[in-house]
């Protein structure tokens, strides 16, 4: 299993499609976590 790290900045827009992408290998177990980290103090994602 692997943790996937997620850095963005401004990216709400493309989050959705970066994280159903993911879903195939969190369903096969590959993937134990996912974390997303904004830089961008002003928005929440």
């Amino acid at each position: 299993m692997i943790s996937v790290i997620i850095p963005t900045l401004n990216a709400e827009e493309r989050l959705a499609a970066c994280l159903t992408a993911l879903v195939p290998a969190v369903v096969e177990g590959l993937i134990r976590e996912v974390t997303l980290v904004d830089g961008d103090r002003k928005s929440v994602v």
